[in-house]
């Protein structure tokens, strides 16, 4: 659609290249047919959505819903897609997505929140993967506009897409995109980099399965602080696509890894949970070394409140020891 090669043979043994395309190339065809170290100008208007603490020169952007990978989809088929799944929102952005360099930190948050107009920035796609295009000319952009991102559970992030649950009931699970920035909420921190989804009766009456490795590398605070084994946490985050190692699978298969970018403030342990009328039956304090106790540390502590419908909270206190 927006490009083809001509390959000339001579008999002395040369082969000659030529590549034909259109001046702007629409962002889906960049992301899912682009080759590495070709020069891109993008047609559509894309939208620069969020600028990671410890990449402050890079732009997480997306187009317009122009959805491509893995599959073809209308509109009403996402929807349908989404609201057959009770564990999750039922407004699905179908956006590709790509992550730009630019030269320094002050050029790159131009960009955030900006509608970045079709034709006005041109790039080299360095990484298809996980789609990232070095930005080599650009104009400012002037228009604002928010983002609302999609929000996924644990089971998004499984090999399959559908998951059928101890009940019998079967769900469908939206598939994120690489370089996604995204909500990400119900996952049980089991410690180091795994999260998987809450388990018991009153937090996953589905019976359901999933888990996913997270990378702090993008993460500002203090992961011992802000994360508690065994609570489940919301947080935002960036989703990436990596390979399976040689070996260990076929071809072309691979696993999200997901980059926390905050710390877990909103705990829950059950979908929709609502806490009226709970009161509480436990109160426990964990310490920035993760010991837990009945009564307060000296210092930061993380209290873990218990209700009686089975529902958590946690907040952070200093207790200074007199």
């Amino acid at each position: 659609e927006t490009s083809c090669y001509i390959y000339q043979y001579f008999p002395w043994g040369y082969m000659a290249k030529y590549l034909f395309k259109v001046s702007d190339t629409p962002l889906d065809f960049i992301v899912n047919d682009g080759e590495e170290d070709e020069s891109y100008t993008v047609a559509d208007d894309i939208l620069g959505v969020y600028v990671a603490e410890k990449e402050p020169n890079k732009v997480y952007a997306k187009d317009f819903g122009k959805y491509r990978f893995p599959t073809d989809m209308t509109e009403d088929d996402a929807y349908d897609y989404v609201t057959r799944c009770g564990l999750q929102t039922r407004d699905w952005d179908q956006s590709n997505w790509v992550l730009l360099t630019f030269a320094d930190a002050a050029t790159a948050a131009k960009y955030v929140g900006k509608v970045i107009k079709g034709g006005t920035l041109t790039g080299t796609l360095t990484n298809k993967l996980n789609p990232t295009m070095t930005v080599t000319q650009s104009v400012d952009p002037t228009e604002a506009q928010q983002y609302n991102e999609n929000n996924y559970v644990t089971c998004n992030f499984m090999e399959s897409n559908g998951q059928e649950g101890t009940d019998g009931k079967y769900f469908l699970f939206m598939i994120p995109k690489p370089q996604e920035y995204c909500k990400i909420y119900w996952a049980t921190y089991e410690g180091d980099t795994h999260f998987c989804v809450p388990q018991g009766s009153d937090a996953n009456s589905h019976g359901l399965q999933g888990s996913f490795n997270v990378d702090w590398s993008l993460y500002p605070g203090n992961v011992s602080e802000d994360f508690v084994p065994g609570l489940s946490y919301d947080f935002h985050a960036i989703v990436r696509w990596l390979p399976a190692p040689k070996g260990d699978r076929e071809v072309g298969e691979g696993y999200y890894m997901v980059y926390p970018l905050e710390g877990g403030a909103d705990v829950v342990t059950a979908v929709n949970d609502v806490r009226t009328n709970a009161v509480p039956v436990k109160v426990t304090y964990v310490n920035a070394l993760g010991m837990v106790q009945d009564h307060p540390f000296d210092g930061l502590n993380i209290v873990v409140t218990l209700y009686s419908n089975g529902t958590m909270s946690t907040q952070k206190t200093m207790n200074i020891g007199r």
